[in-house]
């Protein structure tokens, strides 16, 4: 969890403040001192690879690691699975569900965490 405001660009040239992309038994979140982070429940049937191809995430290079307690999934804690990666390219607008605001351009904020893979600021 972040402790400051966390923008990330989507690929609709707005920048999400704290964006979750999510599906059945996944979800990504972004943060101010970790990587993207994909966190998959472990009774789920879904697997990290399927989750990048359909978002278009290049996923070589993945860096797994099984977290010691519970995740929520809909309401409800869950053993999960946590997969970190590198965004090379703005996120997929359209499976943005949750966030706390967009704006068009970072003048518009005060301070906070930039994600901007356009800019070669890898994360």
């Amino acid at each position: 969890m972040s402790l400051v405001a966390t923008y990330v660009k989507a690929d609709d040239g707005f920048f999400y403040n704290c964006p979750i992309l999510s599906g059945e038994g996944w979800f990504i979140c972004f943060d101010d001192d970790e990587p993207p982070e994909l966190v998959i429940a472990k009774d789920s049937e879904v697997k990290f690879e399927n989750v990048f191809k359909k978002l278009g995430i290049d996923y070589n290079k993945i860096k797994e690691r099984k977290m010691g307690g519970e995740r929520f999934f809909d309401g409800e804690f869950k053993e999960a699975l946590s997969y970190f990666f590198k965004l090379r390219k703005p996120i997929p607008s359209k499976y943005i569900t949750k966030n706390d605001g967009k704006i068009k351009s970072i003048k518009e904020i005060y301070q906070g965490v930039i994600y901007d893979p356009t800019k070669g600021k890898e994360i």
